[in-house]
């Protein structure tokens, strides 16, 4: 469940967040294997959308970190690095879905190597953390997720979130399901979402 991400802002998120196994930092030019890799791959982007092509993937990734720097927030991408192995393991992001930014998406994309180890949950969960501490002007998170991904329906409501709606628009090969955690009700379950 990552959108195709790229950004940060007047409340930019921090370059980096650290979790108990994890670093998070802004993706940069090092991670251009890893991002063509995940979005080239039919497995990981079953959920998601049609695989890209190298050369769209490439030209994506070469946006994202474009975006990554700006120094208003529209989108941001940010790479998960395991802290045992200091290997890249995947993607995470956020991106203003509205006009006034009340409203923003996250998304996690993780490499298979990763999958099934709650890396999802827990950089899942710092990504929307900090969304919520760092953007003052953020008052909920949404995340569109596949109807026939129960792994990341598990990490979505893990990190609090809630289905909203099940929508009939797809973005890819299958129907999504709108996610949401609003600011207050993550400010009143922050100890369980951390």
């Amino acid at each position: 469940m990552l959108m195709h991400l790229c950004s940060e802002g007047e409340d930019s998120l921090p370059v980096a967040m650290e979790t108990a196994r994890l670093h998070l930092r802004s993706l940069d030019e090092s991670d251009e294997k890893l991002y063509c890799d995940l979005y080239t791959n039919a497995d990981t982007m079953q959920f998601i959308g049609e695989p890209l092509s190298l050369d769209r993937a490439l030209r994506c990734f070469h946006k994202a970190v474009q975006l990554t720097q700006e120094s208003v927030f529209k989108q941001r991408v940010v790479a998960i690095v395991e802290k045992d192995t200091r290997r890249s393991i995947g993607l995470c992001g956020l991106r203003r879905i509205d006009e006034m930014g009340r409203r923003i998406e996250a998304g996690v994309m993780l490499s298979a190597e990763a999958q099934g180890r709650g890396y999802g949950k827990e950089a899942f969960g710092a990504l929307v953390h900090n969304a919520f501490t760092t953007q003052a002007a953020v008052d909920e998170v949404v995340a569109q997720i596949s109807a026939a991904n129960f792994a990341m329906q598990a990490v979505a409501s893990g990190a609090g979130f809630s289905r909203c709606s099940n929508a009939a628009a797809t973005d890819g090969p299958s129907v999504n399901d709108t996610w949401s955690v609003c600011r207050e009700s993550w400010s009143c379950n922050a100890i369980t979402n951390t």
